[in-house]
């Protein structure tokens, strides 16, 4: 008998004084597809086969895939009847052909809106190096579901908004958080979705010891030397720093009721300020998501 996937879905409630009518959001994340077609090419086709594999091996038993992994959370946000669903990034492995499409296959499915941001592995393909230039030349991919500032997305709902950013390589550009300042202008209460978390010390000690002792949050800047070229990535600049130090105390950083993000394959709940959550959710190739409950207080 075929084993059933089984969900592993953290809740979370959050109090919107004023809110018309109760929301609830799925945050989907980290689902990792691992899928190529034959024609483009035997090695990505192999390292597409290893890595299923191994991603398959760290998440639930069963003879399911990788992507029947992402249908059934697909169908279980239609299921559930939810207002919207939120997709923070690692959706894929790596941009093959046939994982964009069936990406963008699994997204037709859905019966409400939906945001979603790219992870570091959307754009990226492990054998091959990482770097900032090889990320915007990817963005072509990702642009139905950009808005006309790169890597950013907003959408409302019931009187939320909920704000997508892309800080895939641990950075935010000025001009993203110039886009997220913006959308709080609007004066409506506000989520924020973004792939890496921030760093928090709170937050800090879990992911050091599930990710070997490196601090893979975005404004971290205890990087050994050896992290920093492991990971492909570098320190934190100006603008990351000033948006992390904004999201605290900034003004207009109070209508961010809360920030989720994935990255670190675990369910994680960390205080940014008072009142104000900071959330990261286990991965989809897990069976792991999250439901944000909004309520009228």
């Amino acid at each position: 008998m075929k084993q059933q996937m089984k969900h592993n879905q953290e809740k979370t409630t959050i109090c919107i004084p004023g809110l018309k009518e109760d929301l609830r959001i799925m945050q989907i994340t980290d689902t990792h597809l691992c899928e190529a077609y034959p024609r483009e090419g035997e090695e990505l086709c192999r390292m597409a086969g290893n890595r299923h594999t191994g991603f398959r091996e760290q998440g639930q038993p069963g003879d399911f895939t990788l992507t029947d992994l992402l249908q059934g959370l697909i169908r279980l946000s239609n299921e559930e009847r939810v207002d919207g669903v939120v997709f923070t990034g690692d959706i894929i492995d790596f941009p093959s052909l046939k994982n964009m499409e069936v990406m963008k296959s699994a997204f037709g499915e859905l019966q409400m809106p939906y945001l979603y941001m790219p992870g570091n592995h959307d754009w990226s393909f492990p054998h091959l190096p990482v770097t900032d230039e090889m990320r915007v030349e990817s963005y072509p991919l990702f642009q139905e579901w950009f808005s006309n500032v790169p890597g950013c997305q907003a959408i409302q709902l019931g009187g939320m908004n909920l704000i997508g950013v892309d800080n895939s390589n641990y950075q935010l550009t000025e001009q993203q958080f110039d886009f997220i300042r913006e959308q709080c202008e609007l004066g409506l209460p506000s989520l924020l979705f973004m792939h890496i978390p921030l760093y928090l010390p709170s937050l800090e000690p879990a992911v050091r010891s599930q990710w070997g002792g490196s601090p893979i949050m975005m404004g971290a800047e205890d990087w050994t030397d050896q992290e920093l070229l492991n990971w492909q990535i570098r320190l934190p600049d100006e603008s990351t720093l000033a948006f992390t130090e904004w999201i605290r105390r900034g003004k207009g950083a109070e209508r961010i009721r809360g920030v989720f993000s994935g990255h670190v394959h675990f369910h994680h709940v960390d205080a940014i300020t008072d009142g104000r959550m900071h959330h990261t959710t286990l991965a989809g190739f897990k069976g792991g998501s999250r439901m944000i409950h909004l309520t009228k207080a």
